[in-house]
């Protein structure tokens, strides 16, 4: 190393030192922030982890009643086609279900509401319990008499339409009696409805 470039690495040498004792002239004031912060970060870093093995741990406990199934396939506009319910009743036992949003409104005219309406079958939920009042098997409630269609209604809409168990709405031109309350469903944080019939 020849004399010039150990004078110019001493000069910045003699500079770091210099800037390092005036900053600790100040104390370690700001050590202690830094460290801190660190704590800080690592702190906030583990609580997310241990949020999201939470939620992870849910899911993975819970996921069939999430979706009152294994697996979901969704087709929009269409039913699916031979080929591909052939592949769905492969895998395994399977139920069916449907839904839109359309108004449903009381037979005299005087009020309607728009609702979600799911149609379900008679293997739904595979998983879980649908949480109805009354407490009664779910095709029992579902059945159909005559051209009357039986339906499960959300307790907000028999609020906003001031309806009660054996009152009738009409949906298009289907006829529905209402025969109970939904208090929960399996899968109503994945696929939430105001209204079910079959």
């Amino acid at each position: 190393m020849s004399a010039a470039t150990r004078a110019i690495w001493t000069g910045h040498l003699r500079i770091s030192l210099r800037l390092a004792l005036r900053e600790m002239r100040g104390g370690l004031k700001g050590f202690y922030i830094f460290l801190a912060c660190i704590a800080l970060g690592t702190a906030a870093i583990g609580t997310v982890n241990s949020v999201a093995g939470a939620i992870t741990d849910a899911i993975a406990g819970q996921g069939q009643q999430l979706l009152a199934g294994d697996i979901r396939f969704e087709l929009n506009n269409r039913e699916a086609d031979e080929k591909e319910r052939a592949f769905i009743d492969g895998l395994g036992k399977v139920s069916v279900s449907t839904g839109l949003r359309s108004m449903a409104r009381k037979p005299d005219g005087s009020d309607q509401y728009l609702v979600e309406v799911k149609a379900v079958d008679g293997a739904y939920p595979l998983y879980g319990k649908l949480d109805a009042t009354p407490d009664q098997p779910l095709p029992q409630l579902l059945a159909k008499t005559g051209d009357t269609f039986g339906a499960l209604a959300a307790p907000l809409l028999m609020d906003r339409l001031g309806l009660k168990d054996g009152d009738e709405l009409l949906l298009g031109k289907a006829k529905l009696v209402l025969r109970g309350t939904i208090n929960a469903e399996p899968d109503q944080l994945s696929d939430a409805s105001a209204l079910r019939r079959a």
